[in-house]
């Protein structure tokens, strides 16, 4: 088997600032010959704007050798293959012709290939046409345009960059338009229609002339976010106040990658987490998306070359304004922040995460629904400093106010050692649960074991202790479904703690 030659060229310069720029650049390509046959790769898109040329040259030494695709493992390093964001470059394919051989644009217009193989819109002749593919363009003294083998011409033509590959623009006189006193002339990219009945085998298709291969990108494969009702859901992004919806994007095959900048939102609720299929995220499953193993789609779903099917993923809420908790860390952030807590797990504090003891003197406001959740583990001793604040108390909460509800949850095994050093003549109360409750605080189906130990109370007069609450002025608890039977007060010194 006869062993293959193949020279990449290189990546001709799409732009540049300067005209002699154009000329080292086609000038590099004629020294790098004599080739055989020459293989143009066309990325045929006018979105790509990159500083490197898109429009890429293999040279091969042999007519009838094998091409091999920019970016092919192993070739030379300016034959990389080029990309364009939110797209993908399906595969390479031979141009659609008409009746009379000659290709077409994605409008149906004639068009012929500049140098580097990008394509502007002209007649049968060579003339350049406007976008609309029926007006001539002309200069300044009327003249229509053809092209010519001299430097690169960047500009804007109806507001949309194009850039023209090694050439220069000559009038039908010979004129070169390129004079800078003169007022520019503007082409535009045009996509060719490739035929998707010729791919390029890179396999097994032959090289036997120059030609000119196009790229086919198409639309890269998306994820959609859906609530759990099947209505398209929207993110927090650049702006808070602004929700919109937010696609993913990527390669095929490729890891799904969320972007957690990105917050999902709905008015009046709050985000629980992704799914895979709608009837989890309805239910609420403990079960969620694993991102790190889901894909995008594989190539070969590609739906009639135009696009990926569409992946889903399905967002579930908790409605109203909660912190879901799963954590030991997360229940001591919630309530040191004084937010109403979703409790999404049994919670275990242990010597490495201990319950915070400045949480046992905060005066809690939201709602902590426990569903059906256990906390186990609270074992803390906080000391009592400096002046008291009146209608306030020590416990698991530090005060219920009128709007707290605390419901479906058990704490168990609760240890509480609590200590006083302050002269304050204000009263001090103490209880395994709340230390003070107002009147309009809701206690239901909440169980509390463990143990209240009264230590050092440095002004015992102004201080009092039960079991459950402390001080409970009126909060109403649902007494069938709340149970504190278990708890144990320890009063070493007779400061006159009791049982609620």
């Amino acid at each position: 088997m006869k062993k293959r030659k193949i020279t990449a060229i290189v990546l001709m310069v799409a732009a540049a600032a300067l005209a002699g720029a154009a000329t080292a650049c086609a000038s590099r390509k004629d020294e790098e010959a004599p080739y055989a046959v020459i293989v143009t790769f066309n990325y045929n898109s006018a979105h790509i704007t990159s500083d490197t040329c898109p429009t890429q040259y293999l040279g091969l030494k042999n007519k009838g050798d094998l091409a091999v695709a920019p970016g092919s493992e192993g070739i030379a390093a300016d034959l990389k293959k080029g990309t364009l964001a939110d797209y993908y470059l399906e595969g390479w394919y031979e141009p659609l012709l008409d009746e009379e051989g000659l290709p077409l644009d994605v409008d149906g217009d004639h068009f012929r290939p500049d140098a580097n193989g990008s394509a502007v819109k002209t007649d049968k002749e060579g003339f350049l046409l406007a976008a609309d593919g029926e007006t001539y363009l002309k200069t300044e003294h009327d003249s229509r345009i053809r092209l010519s083998d001299q430097a690169i011409f960047s500009q804007e033509y109806d507001g949309k960059p194009f850039k023209l590959n090694g050439r220069m623009l000559i009038t039908e006189s010979n004129e070169a338009v390129l004079d800078p006193d003169r007022e520019p002339v503007y082409v535009t990219f045009v996509e060719v229609q490739v035929d998707l009945e010729k791919p390029w085998d890179f396999a097994h298709h032959r090289v036997e002339e120059n030609i000119t291969l196009y790229g086919h990108f198409i639309p890269a494969p998306e994820v959609h976010f859906y609530d759990e009702k099947g209505d398209t859901a929207l993110f927090y992004t650049n702006d808070p106040n602004s929700p919109a919806e937010f696609v993913l994007r990527g390669n095929p095959g490729a890891k799904v990658l969320m972007d957690t900048e990105h917050t999902p939102v709905r008015e009046n609720s709050t985000f629980y987490g992704y799914y895979a299929d709608e009837t989890s995220a309805a239910e609420r499953s403990k079960t969620q998306l694993d991102w790190s193993s889901l894909t995008y789609p594989s190539a070969d779903t590609i739906i009639d070359h135009e696009r990926f099917p569409e992946t889903k993923v399905y967002l579930a809420y908790v409605e109203g304004s909660w912190e879901i908790v799963r954590t030991a860390d997360g229940l001591n952030a919630a309530l040191g922040g004084n937010r109403s807590v979703w409790l999404d797990n049994n919670i275990e504090f242990t010597d490495t995460v201990k319950f915070s003891a400045a949480n046992c003197s905060r005066a809690y406001t939201g709602e902590f629904n426990g569903n059906g959740h256990t906390v186990s583990g609270i074992n803390v001793a906080p000391v009592q400093t400096g002046a008291f604040v009146p209608n306030t108390g020590c416990g698991i909460f530090g005060r219920l106010t009128a709007t707290a509800y605390v419901h479906d949850v058990t704490f168990e095994n609760v240890s509480i050692t609590f200590s006083t050093k302050s002269e304050s003549s204000s009263t001090l109360y103490a209880g395994l649960f709340a230390g003070y409750a107002e009147a309009g605080a809701r206690i239901a189906r909440v169980t509390v074991t463990g143990t209240l130990t009264i230590g050092n109370i440095e002004k015992p007069e102004c201080f009092e202790a039960h079991a459950f609450i402390g001080n409970n002025r009126g909060a109403m608890i649902e007494e069938e479904s709340t149970h504190y039977d278990d708890i144990t007060l320890v009063d070493p010194s007779g400061y006159g703690a009791a049982d609620n």
